[in-house]
């Protein structure tokens, strides 16, 4: 095959011709032909598939629709199961969930589900989505656990795998309310299409939204549940915009997780994912993604662009063969280079001391964080360090006692210490809880402040968000407000992935990029 660019229009009819052959004996063994994916195709070879003007061989897939990609939905509806507490939210469900279709009544429990379902799947009426809110009436003794574990075997059996199915946790002061959850984010976590969603964690500090047997909702309650069941079972994104499209990817920014949902105590959750620059603007929203532990618990991470979508990929810690024993680099620019050490290693290290070079070697800025004279060490490690960009000074993050976090700002020139929300020296321990984010390019330190009453450190004194503050004034601007169930993510570089198909052929390539924006039925092979 010739691959300069002068000849490849030569060979576009030639490897389109291979692709749709293979694409029509799949769908010949599957019993049908679809000539919109055909027409499709066509446009966007004639239209979008080019070889890029770069050293390696490689292709470069353009949707010629905008850059957006969308797959059309098979099936549509939200099936609703409950009892009394879901026929109470009825209207505010049917109001806030598109296709939403409750079926709810006083008194239920969990094997009343069954001929529900079985009901609609007699009539071909599954939807694609299911939520089961029930358990409120029991069962209840010592038998509790095995019984719900037994009912949700049933109903998933009657589901079958072809729809997405979610229970919805209890928040209900009784004695069986353990039990029947334990059972439902245990099952939840054994099979790939069933779900938790935890309105007990969401709303057990809401007292406003319950009635005074503290199940039954006000009408406010059933807003705050109609709204928390939609945003759970909102499913994967069919659509994939991409929101660097014609335009560089800046090289560091944020990234605000939200609409948690998970069913497992452990393991990977979904979260939905908006970008921001270093600035705060808005840069676009990702397609729900998958969020492990080893990104959930890494400090900085890599933004990756594929043609397959963006995520986020922890950054791995770089290795600084001058440096002693025990300590982990964090993070350099051009004036100055930091350094954590104490016990452990990568994410798990308990940093006891923070290290800086300014290119003449390593040297210790701090030990522990001061405290007044005759008082015992604070208790706790440093979590991560980065230097500002002028090299004058590092923010630090200090977990505490309770793991209360307290971001804190060190002066490479003497040594002095403040808290980033404006506490002096030993004073820094009366703090509110902060988190460190790093710096924005102009010189001020990124925090998380306003995080609220843990039950260890002080209570919030300022609106939760993202603030800049002036390390050398203590003067701070809100750059983002956030809900209090958003979470906050750095990215610091991008990887650009997005005309690299894996070293694979050019047949490959035009096979995977067909595969992949046209037709999700037809694969590779």
């Amino acid at each position: 095959m010739n691959y300069d660019k002068g000849t490849w229009r030569d060979h576009r009819d030639d490897l389109f011709d291979r692709v749709v052959q293979r694409g029509r004996a799949r769908k010949r063994r599957r019993g049908f032909v679809v000539t919109g994916a055909f027409l499709v195709v066509l446009l966007a070879v004639a239209g979008g598939i080019a070889l890029p003007d770069r050293g390696k061989h490689t292709l470069q897939v353009t949707n010629p629709v905008g850059s957006t990609t969308t797959l059309p939905p098979t099936r549509s509806g939200v099936l609703l199961i409950g009892d009394s507490v879901m026929l109470q939210a009825k209207q505010a469900l049917e109001d806030t969930i598109v296709g939403a279709q409750v079926d709810a009544a006083p008194a239920r429990q969990l094997q009343d589900a069954i001929a529900v379902l079985d009901g609609a799947k007699k009539e071909h009426a599954l939807p694609p989505t299911i939520v089961i809110h029930l358990g409120d009436n029991g069962p209840t003794g010592p038998n509790a656990y095995d019984l719900v574990g037994a009912g949700l075997k049933s109903i998933s059996e009657t589901v079958g795998s072809q729809s997405e199915f979610y229970f919805v946790t209890l928040k209900l002061p009784r004695k069986w309310e353990t039990d029947i959850n334990g059972a439902l984010d245990s099952y939840a976590a054994q099979f790939p299409n069933v779900h938790g969603l935890a309105w007990h964690e969401f709303a057990y500090s809401h007292a406003n939204w319950f009635l005074a047997d503290g199940f039954h909702l006000t009408p406010v309650g059933q807003e705050a549940y109609a709204t928390f069941i939609r945003d759970g079972i909102r499913p994967p994104v069919t659509t994939y915009a991409d929101p660097f499209a014609g335009r560089a990817i800046p090289q560091s920014g944020l990234a605000l997780t939200d609409d948690g949902k998970s069913g497992a105590n452990q393991g990977p959750a979904s979260f939905s994912i908006k970008l921001l620059d270093d600035a705060g603007n808005e840069l676009g929203a990702l397609p729900r993604a998958t969020i492990g532990n080893d990104v959930g618990n890494s400090v900085r991470h890599v933004l990756v662009v594929t043609d397959a979508g963006i995520h986020l990929e922890p950054l791995p810690f770089e290795t600084a063969g001058d440096l002693p024993s025990g300590c982990m680099p964090t993070e350099k620019n051009q004036a100055l280079a930091v350094a954590l050490c104490g016990t452990g290693s990568g994410i798990n290290l308990l940093g006891n001391r923070i290290l800086v070079n300014h290119g003449s070697g390593w040297s210790q800025l701090i030990g522990l964080p001061p405290v007044p004279a005759g008082k015992d060490p604070p208790g706790g490690h440093w979590g991560w360090a980065s230097p500002s960009p002028d090299g004058r000074w590092v923010a630090a993050g200090w977990s505490g006692e309770c793991e209360v976090p307290t971001g804190l700002l060190v002066s490479t020139t003497d040594g002095s210490v403040h808290a980033i929300t404006g506490e002096a020296g030993t004073a820094w321990r009366s703090a509110p809880d902060s988190g460190i984010i790093g710096w924005a390019a102009e010189g001020s330190a990124m925090g998380a402040f306003g995080e609220g009453d843990t039950g260890c450190g002080p209570p919030a004194s300022v609106p939760r968000g993202i603030y800049l503050v002036s390390p050398d004034t203590g003067s701070r601007r809100l750059l983002l407000a956030l809900t209090p169930s958003q979470g906050v993510l750095t990215w610091s570089a991008a990887v650009d992935r997005r005309t690299g198909i894996h070293g694979e052929s050019p047949d490959f390539a035009i096979t995977y990029a067909y595969a992949h924006f046209f037709d999700p039925a037809l694969s590779a092979d």
